[in-house]
């Protein structure tokens, strides 16, 4: 009995002894510090208060308030100057705590940079900062590497200036004033419509008094209808308008003809990717290729009109699905009525004319309607004086897009449509075997968004097997692509990157077993950004860099492992000591 007693109180320490040793100290800490805001602007100021720090009765002692920036919360007890947080700016040194109640208020000004540790990082807007209050030290003997033990957390996050845009709403192609106030001095302007860059004309950097102003204006680009989002990024930090397009135009080319005559018809502000009819007076009309406007709510469309249309004005009305309506006029020009043939005289004798010249041939000659636009945009080209009855060959650069016949009068008439095509000049060339002629059409360039990344969320841990994700994004010249990099680096400098993926048709991607073996760190903040592509290959801007972490198997810290193979020798040995007793006793 006293063996088995001794024994139990032997086997209760060694597992004691575990918790001790699987369980970190973690110290005790009743300081707090709250701000008045929980929202601020670069420049403004912004009042906090402690509670709760250590009372005194001799000396005076004080806190340091700083902001800092990190991917993950910081623990209370840890270092400010420590290696992992190294980004930050002491924004109040010195805040007196009462020596009764341990309590202090004072307010400090939102910086512009974070250039207090290693590293020197811009405060933007939307992002959420930590406000700390380091532990208390006497007057008269602070020392930066003591005092630097975070006692009270808080957060604050930083909004942007004011935006104004006038007007509001209108058609596509407006031109829009952008007045931006109460930004900081001197910093540039960059102007993004629904996440693509745009030009400003204007002034490109805010003034030098602070709060700092800035105006300029830019033109609608090609987009639906409806609310779109208007950023003006300013030293870094974005702030927002909305802009919405409330009206639908239209416009034919050319805007008068005879029955039968091919008319190009350009339609912006409507609903994207949706069907559409077009009315021509009461006749409904098909155009060519598929009713469907392009993602951007632009229409380019071709069609003929009626034959035998009496001559006069008409309404040419365009609806989409969503009832989206734009409208424009066209008169049809009668053709001129053959006149009546009148009796032929008897002829007179006359002296043999002097023969007439015969006629210069007819140069050929082309013409393209219009003569820039995007991939897939319907061009029309029209030519004259070809071979009577030939069969035309129209190439783009050197892929035939349309094989028109040449009518009795040596012209001929095509539509086709842009096909896939790097951004700038290409060669449009038309020829009947005999004649040939070429013109230069312009591919222009419609940038894409910048994706958002969905998972890994910001700051996640990833364990395999590891897949990303991002929104897709809506191009003009589809389809589209995605680039895919993943960066030990926040900066994702060349030699930092770890993997590229390029030519991604779908917007997420999971690493094969070799791709995670190269992001298995586990003291390594990992990033991933990804762009898009288009068909014409116009690369998109990066989304943000994403931060995440690798999620490391289980493994025993290297004491507990000592640890439990002492205990495991105790064990054996207690149970070989009691087994020895036991065999003693019976013999």
């Amino acid at each position: 009995m006293h063996h088995t007693k001794l024994w139990r109180i032997f086997s209760l320490a060694m597992v004691l002894a575990l918790l001790v040793l699987a369980l970190p100290a973690s110290p005790a800490f009743a300081e707090t510090i709250a701000l008045t805001v929980s929202q601020s602007r670069i420049g403004d100021t912004v009042t906090f208060t402690g509670n709760g720090f250590p009372t005194y009765t001799t000396g005076e002692r004080y806190s340091d308030i700083y902001m800092l920036y990190n991917e993950t919360a910081p623990i209370v007890g840890s270092s400010i100057a420590s290696g992992v947080l190294n980004r930050y700016k002491m924004v109040y040194g010195g805040a007196f705590i009462d020596e009764s109640t341990g309590t202090f208020t004072f307010s400090f000004s939102v910086p512009a940079t974070l250039d207090g540790g290693a590293t020197t990082v811009s405060v933007t807007t939307g992002t959420t900062y930590y406000i700390c209050a380091t532990n208390s030290y006497l007057g008269g003997t602070y020392a930066p590497g003591d005092m630097k033990l975070i006692r009270a957390i808080t957060t604050l996050t930083v909004i942007g200036g004011t935006v104004v845009i006038s007007p509001a709403q209108g058609p596509v192609g407006t031109t829009v004033t952008i007045a931006g106030s109460n930004f900081p001095a001197n910093q540039t302007v960059a102007i993004k419509y629904d996440g693509v860059a745009v030009t400003m004309a204007g002034t490109a950097i805010t003034s030098a008094n602070t709060p700092a102003t800035f105006s300029g204006t830019i033109s609608v680009p090609d987009s639906t209808a409806g609310t779109h989002t208007i950023t003006a990024t300013v030293g870094g930090s974005d702030t927002t308008a909305t802009y919405t397009v409330n009206q639908q135009t239209v416009s034919l080319t050319p805007v008068e003809g005879a029955p039968g005559t091919p008319v190009i018809l350009a339609g912006k502000g409507f609903g994207g990717n949706l069907p559409f009819t077009i009315t021509f007076g009461a006749t409904p009309i098909t155009p060519t290729g598929t009713p469907v406007t392009t993602p951007q709510g632009s229409i380019n469309a071709i069609f003929n009109i009626p034959q035998n249309t009496p001559g006069g004005p008409y309404i040419v009305k365009i609806v989409d699905t969503s009832n989206y309506l734009g409208q424009v006029n066209f008169t049809v020009v009668a053709p001129t009525p053959t006149p009546t043939p009148t009796p032929t005289p008897t002829p007179t004798p006359t002296p043999t004319p002097t023969p007439t010249p015969t006629k210069p041939p007819v140069t050929a000659v082309i013409s393209l309607n219009p003569a820039r636009g995007y991939v897939g945009d319907n061009i029309l080209i029209s030519g004259s004086g070809f071979k009577t009855g030939a069969k035309m060959s129209i190439k783009f650069d050197t892929a035939e897009v349309a094989s028109p016949n040449v009518d009795a009068n040596g012209i001929f008439v095509a539509a086709f449509k842009v096909p896939a095509a790097k951004s700038g000049s290409h060669d449009i060339t038309a020829t009947d075997g005999t004649n040939s002629q070429k013109l230069t059409f312009i591919v222009d360039v419609d940038t894409p968004k910048a994706p958002t990344p969905l998972v890994p969320a910001l700051g996640e841990e990833l364990k395999s097997p590891m897949t990303f994700d991002w929104q897709d994004v809506t191009v003009r010249s589809t389809p589209a692509t995605y680039t895919l990099q993943i960066s030990s680096s926040r900066d994702f400098t060349a030699s930092a990157i770890i993997l590229e993926k390029t030519g991604l048709t779908r917007s997420d991607y999971a690493l094969t077993k070799a791709e995670e073996a190269a992001v298995t760190e586990k003291d390594i903040t990992y990033y991933y950004r990804v762009k898009a592509v288009d068909a014409g290959g116009a690369e998109g801007e990066w989304s943000q860099g994403n931060p995440f972490f690798v999620k490391q198997p289980f493994r025993l810290p290297q004491g507990a492992t000592y640890a439990i193979i002492a205990v495991g020798g105790l064990l054996l040995f207690g149970l070989g000591y009691l087994l020895g007793r036991k065999t003693a006793f019976y013999t």
